[in-house]
């Protein structure tokens, strides 16, 4: 939940249904839908459908066509991109404010073709999975992460929701829609390490020159336009044989002034987070009495802070605005 007020608590929840049928030898349906609820006083609803087909082809290959009525969703770290269905959806709404500070939850539709492919380029090698996709997104209401410093005396801006746990506020940002293309490659370099390269173009909100001047989150929001740009990422996937120690390190580069993520709704093999990301789980022996596993995760997102935007206004109000914000999370799982 975030806070809209100081005695104000926003709060969200997720029902969700899937439904996978096989069509015939080769060709596979799933289908479902989402049910978002939101609180504040009020409480709204909204149902969000999706479905896809896939088709395999005699060559290892499969093509898909899917469609989604529902928000990009924040997913954990560490997530298997080779799963799909419901979990994926299952994750975090994007929650935020609109200009008047009514809470909004990030929405959106997205189309997709996609092909994927394994193929081995060599006798003693090992295969390669590709992927190639064309899409087309529209947001509305999406989330922005932004930071700000009150000088004394002055009241909360309105437009805002803030992080019960941090200092983080979310805003909502134009609505804008965008048609764009990734390709990506997968390939396992040994046992023990895979890599994986992406590119995507696609459409994203990003900060204009103005934005050093904003004086509000009103000036902040007309500050940003859609642009299209390109966005890169390379992800290595290892485990230590010794200890099954398993780390996950990603970059994704972002281009300049970028606001909001490019390419949301990525949930293939060059899925990455914005900018530097380490992801490690590593497996604690657990009690025979305990049939299942412990593990404890160290997870640090956009480890160098880039791409925070400053902005200072004549009022005295200052801040900061990015895509993502620098964070470490820790703890542990158990698996059963």
């Amino acid at each position: 939940g975030a806070e809209a007020g100081s005695n104000d608590r926003v709060q969200s929840a997720t029902f969700g249904y899937v439904q996978e049928r096989k069509l015939s030898r080769s060709l596979t349906a799933e289908y479902g839908a989402l049910l978002d609820f939101l609180s504040l006083n009020d409480k709204s609803g909204r149902l969000n459908p999706y479905g896809r087909i896939s088709y395999s082809t005699a060559s290892n290959g499969v093509i898909t066509l899917a469609y989604s009525g529902i928000g990009p969703r924040a997913m954990p770290s560490g997530w298997d991109t080779q799963k799909q269905g419901a979990e994926q959806w299952l994750a975090i709404p994007q929650i935020s404010a609109s200009e008047g500070g009514a809470p909004v939850l990030e929405m959106g539709r997205h189309a997709e073709a996609r092909w994927e492919n394994s193929w081995r380029p060599g006798a003693f090698l090992s295969p390669v999975q590709t992927e190639v996709a064309v899409y087309m997104d529209e947001l509305s209401s999406p989330a922005l992460t932004v930071s700000y410093r009150l000088p004394s005396g002055m009241a909360m801006p309105t437009g805002s929701l803030r992080d019960p746990y941090s200092n983080r506020h979310f805003m909502s940002g134009t609505s804008y829609r965008s048609p764009g293309a990734r390709v990506a490659a997968s390939a396992q370099l040994n046992s023990a390490i895979t890599l994986v390269t992406s590119y995507s173009y696609s459409g994203s909100l990003q900060a204009i020159a103005e934005l050093a001047d904003a004086s509000d989150l009103a000036q902040l929001r007309s500050a940003l336009r859609q642009s299209r740009n390109h966005s890169f990422a390379i992800k290595v996937d290892s485990a230590l044989p010794r200890t099954r120690t398993h780390v996950l390190a990603s970059y994704r580069w972002m281009p300049a002034g970028a606001v909001t993520m490019t390419d949301p709704y990525n949930r293939g093999i060059g899925q990455a987070d914005p900018y530097l990301s380490v992801y490690v789980l590593q497996p604690i022996p657990s009690p025979d009495i305990l049939p299942g596993q412990f593990a404890a995760i160290a997870d640090f997102s956009n480890l160098l802070a880039q791409g925070y935007i400053p902005f200072r206004g004549a009022n005295g109000l200052t801040g900061t605005l990015y895509p993502a914000a620098r964070i470490f999370r820790g703890g542990f799982n158990f698996t059963f």
